[in-house]
């Protein structure tokens, strides 16, 4: 794996499809989304499950109980 993105989330669920969107029409293709979900109270992290159900690489989605921060 050449890159990582990694993805800090709090409630930002009207952003998502914009970003994922974005995300798949990358030329790159060796790299892996990583993302950190922190207890958002919207549906972001329903959101971000979603959205990356047949997603062209590694996504590995860590979800909060906790808003932790950036």
């Amino acid at each position: 794996m050449k890159l990582s993105v990694n993805l800090v989330a709090w409630n930002g669920a009207k952003y998502i499809p914009y970003l994922m969107k974005s995300l798949r029409n990358q030329t790159l293709k060796d790299w892996s989304l990583f993302v950190l979900d922190n207890n958002s109270t919207d549906n972001t992290l329903e959101l971000i499950k979603h959205e990356t159900e047949d997603f062209p690489v590694f996504v590995d989605i860590f979800a909060n109980k906790v808003n932790s921060g950036f």
